[in-house]
């Protein structure tokens, strides 16, 4: 009798086992894209369809050098560049996710003297031909393009559009100074990189336009758009490259390979829903203007 009971709970715990697996319709991680500084860890979860599923799973990273997983799943950033975390089941290899992992290291460049230190590529991102990410002015919450190319992602939550009606609606609509001091919070660079990071200020793209060399290109690395800008005179050896990004409009990317749309921490006094910005084409370089501050534009950080 004993034996026959143990033989009659096996079978019970693995049809109970084997179910469990047989009705996981999906497995996927609770980010597709994560953004982490070099020495950062974030925690991924697995989410099954239907909700109490379960099964074992295996984590693994496509690039060591970059990022690395354990066991359950905690993220550590290794080294600037991009990778995969893919979670999935051993028993069987149609049930898997995916996660985006960008890793940035940012440094500065000095390119003139007394002048503030310009981060290498945008925030976001791990190379400077990268667009990396979008931001409507004062709100640090970052968007990139979603899987299907027709919108936005904001902490993966999807088909978001950068629309004025909506930003009105929000806390960075109601800001009326500049991001500095007391709103040193709401500036992406400060919020996603720490300290000493900063948006630049309108008039620090003043001074880069006029203290440095500026060379429109079509081919940086071989096929990225955008101005070199070089140092002149001790600083001639040391440039950036701010890429033709073009601007977050509703649900699409506009003008990206044609013209570069970046955000500073200058408030716009003369019309209140604007904010100051660096505006460039391949003819004209426009460090003065400004824009609707629901645009979603990229940040290119100094300190």
């Amino acid at each position: 009798m004993k034996k026959g009971l143990f033989l009659s709970l096996l079978v019970i715990i693995l049809a109970v086992s084997c179910e469990k697996i047989s009705n996981i319709g999906s497995v996927k991680l609770n980010r597709s894209s994560i953004f982490l500084l070099k020495g950062k860890t974030m925690q991924l979860n697995a989410i099954f369809t239907p909700a109490d599923s379960q099964t074992e799973l295996t984590w693994a990273t496509t690039d060591a050098n970059v990022a690395v997983v354990s066991p359950d799943g905690v993220v550590t950033a290794v080294a600037e560049g991009m990778a995969e975390i893919m979670v999935s089941s051993p028993r069987n290899s149609a049930l898997s996710g995916r996660c985006k992992v960008v890793v940035s290291d940012p440094k500065g460049v000095q390119l003139w003297k007394d002048g503030p230190h310009w981060a290498t590529y945008n925030i976001g991102a791990y190379a400077p031909e990268d667009f990396g990410l979008r931001f409507q002015w004062g709100d640090p919450n970052a968007y990139y393009r979603n899987a299907n190319d027709n919108g936005w992602t904001s902490n993966d939550l999807d088909s978001l559009s950068f629309v004025k009606e909506e930003y009105e609606k929000t806390a960075a609509s109601k800001i009326q100074s500049d991001l500095t001091g007391d709103n040193i919070i709401y500036d992406p660079a400060h919020v996603h990189w720490g300290e000493p990071w900063r948006m630049p200020a309108r008039a620090d793209f003043m001074n880069l336009r006029t203290q440095c060399d500026w060379e429109w290109t079509y081919e940086y690395k071989g096929q990225y758009t955008g101005y070199v800008v070089t140092g002149r005179g001790e600083f001639s050896g040391k440039s950036i490259f701010l890429s033709a990004a073009g601007v977050g409009k509703r649900n699409k990317l506009v003008n990206a390979e044609d013209a570069g749309y970046y955000w500073t921490s200058t408030y716009c006094a003369e019309e209140p829903t604007h904010a100051c910005e660096l505006l460039f084409y391949d003819d004209g370089i426009y460090p003065g203007t400004h824009l609707n501050r629901s645009f979603g534009f990229p940040v290119r950080a100094v300190y």
